[in-house]
């Protein structure tokens, strides 16, 4: 059984309605880890693609779509909610924000459903891939033309290009390899799992003592901000390393490079939470 229902779609708008969490979604803690946050705003956006919001079928003819920024904010109200056996409902919308000649950003707002109150909002910034040449391709002159005329909201200026990350003398680096269940139906590792390659490199560091803040239990800190870059593609069986660090005037604040080999394939920023979140046990 299907645990959302569509309210509405438009060419520039959809809406969600969630009911419940999936327990697949929640992590040994009993609350909802970034990267599944991320999964149900991938659910939207699969969801109301197949009901042809930004005319998906025929934006994506012979073209994939590429994340190259995401931002993401949450509220720590959210993750306390957000627990397994907690009776939540939360309405996830989607609302196309800008559109260029070659990339457009799309976001997804998630409230709770009885309050209104915003619990996560995630902007992306997508570009079209060529599947035959595998490079950027310019958008469409249709897509350009139809929907440009969202080129309004000025939360958009922060998924520019930034500069590249200068990656310090004294980081943490955790190694890892990819694996066939990681892929995606495009036959690479998808957006969502880049976020827990950075948080399985945050547990390592702050086991091994490296962070100065975050010992042992950086995994009960829920992250509420996040900005991440993607510069790569990665593969099953592929190794990755993760270089981690805490930025000096903010030790809540932690940096990630992900280098594949010689190729940087992902930046990442997490902003963790000042309060822990309570485990909650259960037998199955």
């Amino acid at each position: 059984m299907a645990h959302y229902i569509i309210r509405r779609v438009t060419g520039a708008q959809g809406q969600l309605l969630f009911k419940g969490i999936p327990f697949g979604y929640f992590d040994r803690s009993g609350h909802i880890p970034i990267w599944n946050v991320i999964n149900i705003m991938r659910d939207t956006f699969n969801c109301v693609y197949n009901h042809g919001y930004i005319d998906h079928a025929r934006l994506t003819e012979n073209k994939t779509l590429f994340a190259v920024r995401l931002r993401y904010l949450a509220t720590e109200d959210f993750h306390a909610k957000a627990a397994i056996f907690y009776p939540i409902s939360f309405d996830c919308k989607t609302v196309l924000k800008s559109v260029g000649q070659s990339s457009f950003v799309d976001s997804v707002n998630m409230t709770e459903k009885e309050t209104g109150t915003v619990f996560a909002k995630l902007m992306c910034k997508f570009i079209p891939i060529c599947n035959d040449t595998k490079k950027p391709v310019p958008l469409p002159d249709w897509f350009v033309g139809k929907f440009s005329i969202h080129n309004a909201d000025q939360d958009v200026d922060k998924l520019g290009k930034e500069s590249p990350m200068i990656v310090p003398k004294q980081v943490f680096s955790h190694k890892l390899q990819t694996r066939h269940g990681d892929l995606d139906t495009n036959g690479h590792i998808p957006t969502q799992e880049y976020f827990r390659f950075c948080m399985e490199g945050a547990m390592e560091a702050s086991k091994s003592g490296f962070y100065r803040q975050f010992v042992s239990e950086i995994w009960l800190f829920p992250v509420l901000e996040a900005d991440v870059t993607l510069l790569g593609q990665s593969f099953e069986k592929t190794e990755l390393t993760i270089f981690t660090w805490q930025c000096e005037s903010n030790a809540a604040k932690i940096y990630f490079v992900i280098m594949g080999g010689n190729d940087r394939i992902s930046e990442c920023s997490f902003l963790f939470g000042e309060e822990k979140l309570k485990p909650i046990s259960f037998k199955l």
